[in-house]
Order: C-alpha cells, then sequence, then structure tokens
C-alpha cells in the first residue's frame, strides 16, 4: 500500500504535465472499497479524453518520458527510467477497459477529492443493449436528474463498454452515481419520491430484466488532475 501511494504520486504529476498538453482531459485515482486482500481490484485510475482517437493512442513512450523530464527537471533520465521500472513492483495493470459516455445527468457536480462514486457493472441480455440503453435515457434518467436536483446526488452517467467487446466481457455498460460524500449517499435512501403508476411499474421491470447487475464498487476519490 505505501509503495503503491509512492507510485501514483510520481505519475501524478507526469498525468498534470500530458493534461497541460492536450494529450487527455484529466485523470482520476480512486480506492475501491470493501477492499481487502481477496477483492478482484483495490484501486482504480480513469483517463479521461476528449474523443475516442485520443484515447486509443494514449501516450507515446516518447511523450511519456518528454512528460517526465517536465515534472521532474532534477532527475536525471535514468534515475527517471528506474521510477518508471519500480511502478510494476508495487501494484498489477489487472484489467483496463474503454469506455464511451454516452448519457449523463445535467448538474454542477464538482467532484472535489474524497467524492464518493458507486460504479454498477451491467450485463445486458443478448440482443437486448438497445432496449437498455433506451430504458436508462426514458426511465431512469429523469428519475436520477429529479435526485440531483434535489440534492439527493451529485451526478449520474452512463457508459457504454468499448473494447475489450465479445460474448464473454463481464460487462457491456457501466453507470457511475456520484455523491459529494457518504451522507449524500446514504441519505438517498430517505429521499421520498413521486410514486409509480402501474404503467411505469411495469415498464421499469421490464427494463430491469434486460440486463444483470453484476458487482458493484463504491469509489472514494483520491486524486485528480483536470
Amino acid at each position: 500500500e505505501m509503495a503503491y501511494a509512492e507510485t501514483e504520486n510520481f505519475w501524478e504529476k507526469i498525468h498534470q504535465q500530458s493534461v497541460a498538453n492536450g494529450e487527455k482531459v484529466g485523470w482520476d485515482l480512486w480506492s475501491l472499497l470493501p477492499g481487502g486482500e481477496f477483492q478482484d481490484f483495490q484501486y482504480l485510475t480513469v483517463n479521461v479524453y476528449s474523443d475516442p482517437v485520443k484515447m486509443m493512442e494514449g501516450s507515446s513512450w516518447e511523450s511519456l518520458i518528454n512528460n517526465a523530464k517536465k515534472a521532474y527537471p532534477d532527475m536525471s533520465e535514468d534515475q527517471i527510467m528506474e521510477k518508471l521500472g519500480n511502478s510494476s513492483k508495487s501494484r498489477n495493470l489487472a484489467v483496463r477497459i474503454y469506455l464511451s459516455l454516452i448519457e449523463t445527468t445535467e448538474d454542477q457536480h464538482d467532484m472535489a477529492v474524497g467524492s464518493i462514486s458507486r460504479i454498477n457493472m451491467m450485463k445486458t441480455k443478448d440482443g437486448q443493449g438497445g432496449d437498455y440503453v433506451k430504458a436508462e435515457r426514458e426511465l431512469f434518467l429523469p428519475r436520477h436528474q429529479q435526485m440531483v436536483e434535489a440534492g439527493q446526488r451529485g451526478s449520474w452517467g452512463l457508459a457504454s463498454v468499448m473494447f475489450p467487446y465479445g460474448t464473454e466481457v463481464y460487462a457491456n455498460y457501466i453507470t457511475f452515481d456520484m455523491y459529494k460524500d457518504y451522507a449524500q449517499m446514504f441519505g438517498e435512501f430517505n429521499y421520498d419520491s413521486a410514486p409509480l403508476s402501474d404503467d411505469q411499474q411495469k415498464a421499469m421491470q421490464e427494463a430491469i430484466a434486460t440486463r444483470d447487475l453484476k458487482f458493484s464498487y463504491i469509489g472514494r476519490l483520491l486524486k485528480k488532475v483536470r
């Protein structure tokens, strides 16, 4: 844990240079709860891009070294290479997912350090991806928007998994419930939303049947670069 914290502290300044160069929009570091040695992932890093081409290309090795030199002008190239090499000793890159944000609430959520996110991994039934997205937009998004406007939630978003893809992927959509802190997250359970009509309840049950909620993580924002 200590070694990994030092690794991300080192990389944070490099990400700052990458953002300054326009290579990416931002970078985040999240801790994932409940945590523990037997949880598949304890941390999540997010690189934010303005378009899919930049996302897929990422940063070249030459760009990485140049950004590292700018971030650490007092270090020699050999020292930088040693630091980069040591990064892999403190953690494993367990999985990488490329996402496209396709829907979000209208909000002013700042997502400050310390913010909380409930990250929901969704796997749609065969041939029902379109029905699922339509349901999120037409049925669930308006209710998420109401909760945002009532101060019960910071924001909400829906992203599709671009890569990897195929029948064996763990999840092909991810939703993000964003909160300013734990108090707001738990306070949401006491929110008295407008009652649903019988037709609305039926539509929501049909929408829920289009996907499986595979897993939900609770994330806490530790670092943020924009």
